[in-house]
Order: structure tokens, then C-alpha cells, then sequence
């Protein structure tokens, strides 16, 4: 669908999150967002058909439109930041949930008569999943703090913001479910629900990958204008 609401297809654009959008199938009005602008699809003329994704707590769908839609008006721009800052905002959330649930399982559980938390490999690894987290945390209240009261720096904090928490989400949510072995593997164990979470919200919207590299072009960008 890229390409469709910047004029140079007919029709109208999908996200950074490609073809997946949530939540649901029977929308009233699709809005579909792209850097260059965007457009508002109604429902007669678009289908949307639900998608098999990992994650299976939240519906996700694949838009296919028939006609352009209308125009959309406003920042699309800022739009997508603040989207990207919503779904960070979330990852953080399934962060501090998979930290919680295994500090808490490594302290119950126990091994050769000791829990296994006491273990100093253990420990090494629970720090890390709430250095992660915290790293995380720290970029999303930087962006939303941007948004309101410095919109200059919005796009380079949101990329900043997306970046961290979609990394947090893939290895904090993994290290859970390692820490809590066997049972971690099993669908008796909620973690894996959060781990498939944070696989479908690291997507949404662009990747680390695709964050980063908009970090850097903002550096460039400033490094330009910097030197005259």
C-alpha cells in the first residue's frame, strides 16, 4: 500500500506498520497515515480483512482500498510521532509487567533449596531486563514531554522513544520467559502473551531499525544546518 495517499498511486497510504492495522475488522473510517500526508478511507470503499498475527489478544487487519477517500488535513507528521509515542508508552507497560511477574516467580521458585533468585546469573539478568526498562521509560517520558512543550524536538524524541521501547520489549519479554524456564515455555505462563505483545508493537509504526535510521538523518539534518 506505500505510496498510495502521496499522489504517486491512486488511492491512499498505509503506516509504517505496513499492511497491519488495529484493532478490529468493521471499521466506520480508516485513516491511513503517511509521512508525506494521508487520507480518510470510508468504509464502503475499503476492505479490511483480519490477519493472522502473534499476537492473538487484539484483532489485526490488512487494508485493501477501492477508491482515494478524502484528503487528509492537519500535521500527518506529528500524527505518526504521537502514534509512535502511544505504542511505545505501551511497550514500556509490557516491560514493567514481564519484570514484575519474573522477580516475583524467581523469588518463589526454588532450586536445591534456595530460590533461584538467589542466584547471581539470575540476578545479572533481571538487572538487565530493568536497566532496559528503564532506558525505555526514560525516552518515552522525554517524547511526551516533547510533544506538548517542545514540538521542534517531537520527531527526533518519538524515533528515540520507539527505538528503546521496541528493543526493551523484545528482550525484556524473552528474558521472561527464559527466567522463568520450563514453565516460561508453556501456555500456562502468561508471559508469552506479553512476549507476543511487544513482537507485534516493536513492528507497528517502523522498527528499531527504522527509528534509528531517522535518528540519524535528524542528526545529519542538524549537523547541515549547524555548519551553515
Amino acid at each position: 500500500l506505500e505510496g498510495l495517499a502521496t499522489g504517486r498511486q491512486p488511492g491512499a497510504v498505509a503506516s509504517g506498520a505496513r499492511d497491519a492495522v488495529a484493532p478490529g475488522a468493521t471499521p466506520d473510517a480508516v485513516v491511513l497515515l503517511a509521512e508525506e500526508g494521508g487520507a480518510v478511507l470510508h468504509a464502503p470503499g475499503t476492505v479490511v480483512t483480519v490477519a493472522n498475527a502473534i499476537d492473538p489478544t487484539r484483532t489485526y487487519g490488512r487494508v485493501s482500498p477501492r477508491d482515494g477517500g478524502e484528503p487528509l488535513e492537519g500535521d500527518v507528521a506529528a500524527a505518526l510521532d504521537r502514534a509512535a509515542i502511544v505504542i511505545a508508552a505501551e511497550l514500556v507497560g509490557v516491560c514493567q509487567r514481564a519484570l514484575d511477574m519474573t522477580v516475583a516467580y524467581v523469588k518463589d521458585r526454588k532450586q536445591f533449596g534456595v530460590p533461584v533468585g538467589s542466584y547471581q546469573a539470575v540476578q545479572h539478568a533481571a538487572a538487565l531486563m530493568l536497566r532496559d526498562t528503564e532506558g525505555a521509560r526514560a525516552a518515552l517520558y522525554y517524547a511526551a514531554w516533547a510533544a506538548d512543550a517542545q514540538p521542534a524536538d517531537l520527531p527526533m524524541a518519538a524515533a528515540m522513544a520507539k527505538a528503546a521501547a521496541s528493543d526493551a520489549g523484545r528482550s525484556v519479554t524473552a528474558a521472561a520467559i527464559q527466567l522463568h524456564g520450563g514453565i516460561g515455555f508453556t501456555w500456562e505462563a502468561d508471559v508469552h502473551w506479553l512476549y507476543k505483545r511487544a513482537q507485534m508493537d516493536a513492528a507497528l509504526l517502523g522498527g528499531a531499525s527504522a527509528h534509528r535510521a531517522r535518528i540519524v538523518e535528524g542528526l545529519r539534518a542538524r549537523r547541515a544546518v549547524a555548519a551553515g
